[in-house]
């Protein structure tokens, strides 16, 4: 059985993990809504988000009644304060802030980052490269990039695992699944957490596959 292919089994059994883990996603309130139920779970997590979760073009920001990204930039952060606090998870954060929709222009700079943040994991969790949102596949790209670069500086690259988001498939925008791929099973472990209400939206299932 291949590491990946262990880790996303064990993010599935529900078991504490004890490893240093990094979950690497794009924008505040991915690790919520795509993995919060594995948060509370590792005990040795680091959290990294690429992005300020604040779109250039302030079209999200001016819905919502802010007058400038930075103010909705903070919005957010209080967000994901919140949402942490209310599943008791202390993770080491490290923030990159990028601005949201914008991680591609980056992407040299994200993966010698995160080739470095990244050095003493055992393993890592992020988006799948699904055509969902652009930042979503950056980050699945960047930390394929960096594992590869770690495993080629060391001789011992992460074990990486995916969590489900969203994609359109057949017509239709599908949350909480993968693309359709054989050669990577799905782990699913459903659950629904508080935490998600300090984003006014619901949690979904973790699905979890081996990359």
């Amino acid at each position: 059985m291949s590491a990946s292919l262990a880790f996303a089994r064990r993010l599935a059994s529900g078991t504490p993990i004890p490893d240093p883990v990094a979950v690497v996603v794009a924008h505040a309130d991915d690790e919520t809504l795509w993995a919060g139920t594995a948060l509370l779970r590792l005990s040795g997590l680091i959290l990294i988000h690429l992005t300020d979760s604040a779109p250039a073009d302030m079209a999200d920001a001016a819905r919502l009644g802010f007058a400038t990204r930075s103010d909705y930039a903070r919005a957010r952060s209080d967000e994901l304060d919140a949402a942490l606090a209310v599943l008791d998870a202390r993770p080491r954060r490290i923030a990159y802030g990028l601005p949201d929709q914008e991680a591609v222009a980056h992407l040299p700079d994200l993966v010698a980052r995160l080739a470095h943040d990244l050095t003493d994991v055992a393993a890592v969790l992020t988006h799948p490269y699904e055509g969902g949102h652009p930042d979503h596949d950056t980050a699945a790209l960047a930390v394929r990039k960096a594992a590869a670069r770690i495993g080629d500086r060391t001789g011992r690259a992460p074990a990486l695992a995916e969590f489900a988001c969203y994609h359109r498939h057949a017509g239709t925008r599908r949350f909480g699944h993968f693309w359709p791929d054989a050669g990577c099973p799905e782990q699913v472990r459903p659950s629904k957490r508080p935490s998600a209400r300090a984003w006014r939206r619901r949690s979904r299932p973790i699905a979890a596959r081996p990359r």
